[in-house]
């Protein structure tokens, strides 16, 4: 019995050597996934939240990045004033933890792509997520909303793009759609029929 539960211990403390916090993947994270943060500065961003006091750099295109949350496996940052970046440890299915990266561009309209890594930074080609294929479902006919109002609604949307929010307290993705192109008149009456979703992840992807 002594034995079992030591072998149980080892096998604990090999796991927990294994998983990375967010701290630690932050700072492993390859120079080319943000080439105008290297580590020093990374370092630094992680530093000042540990000190509790508001964490910004300077990054080497002379902006300001700024780290505006870190968990033990979350972080969101405003990398300069059109990208923002969210990471988040995932639990998978064989009982690792994956990483998933949502960036989102301001440009007149925000609008976000995902990736996920492993814990050594390789990039996954599974699980992907084509955010696009989610646009059906985020334009909606309201119950109390005649189809022929809901058509001509919907037919003021030329284009949809989609914005996407990892939660900082659990594994729920955000999405909501955002329409470029219409008349200030027009956006409020559109927005009516646009719905956002909030995600599950259940070990292998959202859905």
């Amino acid at each position: 019995m002594k034995k079992f539960y030591l072998i149980l211990l080892i096998v604990v403390a090999c796991l927990q050597l294994q998983a990375k916090s967010m701290r630690e993947m932050w700072l492993t994270m390859p120079d080319s996934i943000v080439p105008y943060l290297n580590k020093n500065l990374r370092l630094e961003l992680v530093d000042y939240m540990g000190m509790k006091v508001k964490s910004e750099v300077k990054n080497l295109l002379r902006g300001i990045t700024v780290m505006d949350t870190l968990t033990a496996n979350y972080t969101s940052l405003t990398i300069n004033e059109t990208l923002k970046m969210q990471l988040r440890l995932l639990p998978i299915t064989n009982g690792d933890t994956i990483l998933c990266m949502v960036r989102t561009f301001n440009g007149p309209l925000p609008e976000s792509e995902i990736a996920f890594f492993t814990s050594r930074w390789y990039r996954l080609e599974y699980p992907s997520i084509d955010l696009q294929s989610f646009v059906s479902s985020l334009v909606v006919k309201p119950d109390t909303m005649s189809q022929h109002r809901f058509n001509e609604l919907k037919n003021k949307i030329e284009a949809v793009m989609v914005e996407a929010s990892l939660s900082d307290k659990d594994d729920e993705l955000t999405i909501r759609p955002t329409v470029p192109l219409l008349a200030r008149g027009e956006k409020k009456t559109v927005d009516t029929i646009l719905m956002q979703r909030k995600l599950k992840w259940n070990g292998r992807t959202y859905n």
